[in-house]
């Protein structure tokens, strides 16, 4: 996990809507398995996850930098996604499980677009 003394999320929230609009960055619909809803991942033009949304009753919206990360923000509600908490730098292990489940769920959709190994063995917890 990034430093959070030296670590800017916010900085880094704009250098993903950056993405998004400079390099048309691939978007990969998906079935996430444990949710009753959609979701989709975003990977840049090296083949790297930056952005994953997940939505069913409630949504996840998932933020990466180097394959792991830093900002999950929470909405109890999809409508209503002015209501959120986000989740940044944190250690927890309900923080982890959205990590890496997401990666698990794209591994399995598109698993050789994704470069697996940019997430480190000590965060990849049981499949």
């Amino acid at each position: 996990m990034p430093d959070s003394d030296s670590f800017d999320v916010e900085e880094e929230i704009l250098k993903i809507r950056e993405l998004f609009n400079e390099y048309g960055c691939l978007s990969l619909r998906s079935d996430f398995t444990k949710l009753e809803g959609d979701g989709e991942c975003y990977i840049d033009k090296d083949g790297d996850l930056f952005f994953a949304y997940l939505e069913g009753n409630d949504s996840h919206r998932l933020y990466f930098k180097d394959g792991l990360m830093f900002r999950w923000r929470y909405c109890p509600n999809a409508q209503d996604s002015g209501n959120y908490v986000d989740h940044d730098l944190e250690g927890t292990d309900e923080f982890y499980y959205w990590q890496d489940y997401s990666y698990r769920e794209i591994r399995d959709s598109i698993g050789e677009r994704l470069q697996m190994e940019k997430m480190p063995e000590d965060r990849q917890h049981a499949s």
